[in-house]
């Protein structure tokens, strides 16, 4: 991760950013109750949905007990298995480069007018690309 990226990290989350990453020099994987699994590393947090024997979405203490409440059992958050692969690919669509390209552009274009505007504060220089 690159310096701009922990920037940016940190921003967005000034209080969780900071404890995940002292939690993963410590151990890779930490279990918090009644949140789910804090894991601090990408290959590892791919085992860790890959394994839904010792890390399940919706048993107790998961993060189904937070979620449900709020977007209901049937969602992709609280899906495992054949169930959850079946409405990802359903879903798939709606994700594709192509399908997320329009939306993001149309913001880009606001984000660089507003960074620009007189109104904004100094100028702030934004750059993005396309994959």
């Amino acid at each position: 991760m690159t310096a701009a990226e922990r920037r940016v990290q940190f921003g967005a989350h000034p209080v969780a950013y900071p404890l995940v990453r002292g939690l993963g020099l410590v151990y890779p994987v930490v279990r918090v109750p009644r949140v789910g699994v804090v894991v601090s590393d990408a290959a590892i947090a791919r085992q860790v949905l890959s394994d839904p024997v010792s890390f399940t979405k919706t048993g107790p203490g998961s993060p189904a007990d937070l979620w449900t409440p709020v977007v209901g059992p049937r969602v992709l958050l609280n899906m495992e298995g054949a169930e959850h692969a079946e409405l990802r690919r359903k879903l798939g669509g709606l994700f594709t480069a192509r399908a997320v390209f329009l939306p993001c552009a149309r913001r880009w274009r606001r984000l660089r007018w507003l960074s620009y505007h007189p109104s904004c504060g100094p100028a702030v220089r934004l750059t993005w690309s396309r994959w």
